[in-house]
């Protein structure tokens, strides 16, 4: 087995190149993804839950969590069903335990004594949700089971722990005594013919509705028939097809069959927000379908192309969606762009879809973005090989790959400049296999096949490969190069190869090897290394680990301490051979 050995009693050194084995992808990672992630979806991964996961029905037209943590799922087609996490259990028409009036689920809401409240085109399901039965609720006068039979499209608990209920054209108010019996249902308010109440929003003391050419308002504390009142000229919205409202602080967002709406209690000022094709920051589609705020106060507005991400200080939306452009690779999005309603629940965001199922959008808390060779793109990765990873003082990101040359990425860039033996680079090999840095800010590469060499990391126009070449050391100027270190101490480089170490004088141009005539042992395929805060170079070899004080180099003797058995199991008497070396800021576990 050949383990890493890691050395945490050395200084950190923040920026160092990583040697990798061989066809591993290249990854980007970030234990904080909000401060590192582009875009605001990507500290999310998307997972779909559907019918192939157990979801009785694809079509979801509404979501709830309860008090007790379970989520509800209104379909179209199969009725509820109640996701535990891992598994789901079923109500509807042909259910055995409990049996509902209609598969076609409307909306869902949960009343403070522990009852799901479904409505349909049938009617009005209750369920108790620690039972999982169909229950009759006590009405001494009778009403619930009139209007339980009638058809009903929109259900809301207010704070006061009423019950509203939209039939028809007509809205219903349903208040409890203290044991959760019926005290009264009221018949608050009627709309026109034709019309109905497609949403409700709480308002303080006041739900707001689409009601007429606009946004009205009736009391909530109502207990008899009241009609909805004018709340401002700017809520008069003719033509306006109103699908849903809902508040953040001050503000009113009305989502509409024409597009967003962005209401100012304060100033009565309304901003209207529309699909643009030439922008692709506006919203992805205008028949806004659900509107709802996460736990750090973003919006997000449902399309039926998808979700739309407000930026509050670019005024503007990041869309998601299944469409992710022609070249590029769809993955970690929805799976339908046809959303039908939202919810959030902390970190998570709940996605119904018309034919997607469930998706479910979680916070990552590591974010991995992927680099990787698409022979169509120019500036994806040159090769997916990759050997080795460091990035410079100045943020730029150099990776090195077998057989495809050097890689260069810009900070805040995605893609990538290619350093290649073709011109105007002109490596010594395609294969970079390490890198370190000078203080002339100068990049060393160290290639597998072709030696070493730099080029000027303070001047990306001049790509130009400056190859190191001493004639009587062959394995030198054309080896294979498996480490390489910058030693400020001496103003030298170091450079493990194949067969030997080097150190290269950067002042006088000349080339040693510190333990010529020495018994090193393992010498050849050097590939860790790391300098600590007292100038001490660490070395793996394949038959050990190398302490070298590099403040010996030019003394008549170089001091250095060899530990060739087993770090973790010295009793083995085995040979270690170490890979890697690094710093950890952490005590380890022990």
């Amino acid at each position: 087995m050949v383990y890493s050995y890691v050395i945490n009693e050395l200084h950190t050194m923040k920026r160092h190149s990583l040697l990798f084995a061989l066809f591993i992808f290249l990854s980007s990672l970030s234990m904080q993804a909000e401060e590192t992630a582009g875009k605001w979806s990507e500290r999310y991964n998307v997972t779909a839950i559907t019918m192939d996961e157990g979801l009785p029905h694809n079509f979801v037209d509404d979501i709830l969590k309860d008090s007790q943590g379970f989520l509800w799922i209104a379909t179209r087609g199969e009725g509820i069903a109640r996701y535990d996490g891992y598994e789901f259990t079923a109500f509807n028409m042909g259910s055995t335990h409990t049996k509902l009036r209609s598969n076609f689920i409307n909306k869902l809401c949960e009343d403070n004594f522990k009852r799901i409240w479904a409505v349909s085109e049938m009617g009005i399901d209750i369920l108790d949700i620690q039972t999982m039965q169909t229950v009759q609720v006590a009405d001494t006068k009778d009403k619930l089971i009139s209007l339980c039979n009638r058809p009903s499209h929109l259900i809301l608990h207010s704070k006061a722990g009423n019950i509203w209920v939209c039939s028809e054209n007509n809205l219903f108010k349903i208040t409890f005594d203290k044991q959760g019996n019926i005290r009264q249902i009221i018949k608050i308010c009627e709309v026109p013919a034709g019309e109905s109440i497609r949403t409700i929003c709480e308002v303080e003391d006041y739900l707001w509705i689409n009601y007429k050419d606009g946004i009205y308002r009736i009391k909530e504390s109502a207990m008899e028939v009241q009609e909805p009142t004018f709340i401002s000229s700017a809520l008069q919205l003719p033509g306006v097809s109103i699908q849903v409202i809902c508040r953040k602080e001050n503000e009113i967002w009305i989502g509409s069959a024409q597009g967003l709406f962005r209401y100012n209690m304060d100033t009565e000022l309304m901003k209207h927000y529309m699909y643009d094709p030439n922008d692709n920051n506006s919203l992805s589609q205008n028949f806004i379908t659900d509107i709802a705020e996460t736990g750090e106060h973003t919006m997000l507005v449902a399309t039926l192309k998808g979700i739309n991400l407000y930026n509050a200080l670019t005024d503007n939306f990041e869309r998601i969606n299944k469409d992710t452009g022609e070249g590029e690779i769809v993955q970690n999005t929805l799976n339908c762009d046809f959303v039908n309603c939202l919810l959030t629940d902390g970190d998570i965001i709940w996605v119904g879809t018309e034919v997607g199922g469930l998706n479910k959008m979680s916070r990552r808390m590591l974010l991995v973005q992927n680099y990787y060779h698409i022979p169509t793109i120019p500036g994806s990765l040159s090769q997916n090989p990759v050997n080795a990873i460091y990035e410079d003082p100045s943020g730029v990101l150099w990776v090195g790959t077998v057989e495809g040359g050097l890689n260069r990425r810009a900070p805040g860039s995605n893609t990538f400049e290619h350093y290649t033996t073709d011109a105007p680079a002109h490596l010594s090999h395609n294969t970079v296999s390490c890198f370190t840095s000078d203080n002339d800010g100068r990049l060393w590469i160290g290639t597998w096949g072709g030696g070493i060499g730099w080029i000027d990391m303070k001047n990306p126009q001049n790509k130009q490969f400056h190859h190191i070449e001493i004639p009587e050391y062959g394995d030198f100027s054309w080896g294979w190069a498996g480490s390489i270190c910058y030693d400020h101490l001496n103003n030298a480089i170091w450079v493990g190869t194949s067969t030997n170490i080097y150190v290269y004088d950067l002042k006088t141009q000349t080339l040693t090897e510190p333990f010529k005539g020495m018994n090193l042992g393992g010498i050849e395929g050097c590939t860790g290394y790391y300098i600590d805060k007292d100038n001490h170079l660490w070395l793996g070899l394949t038959e050990g680990l190398c302490r070298i004080d590099l403040s010996s180099l030019k003394a008549p003797r170089l001091i250095y301490q060899l530990w060739r058995i087993k770090l973790d199991e010295p009793e083995s008497k085995l040979k270690e051979r170490v890979t890697y070396i690094t710093h950890l800021k952490t005590e380890p576990y022990g």
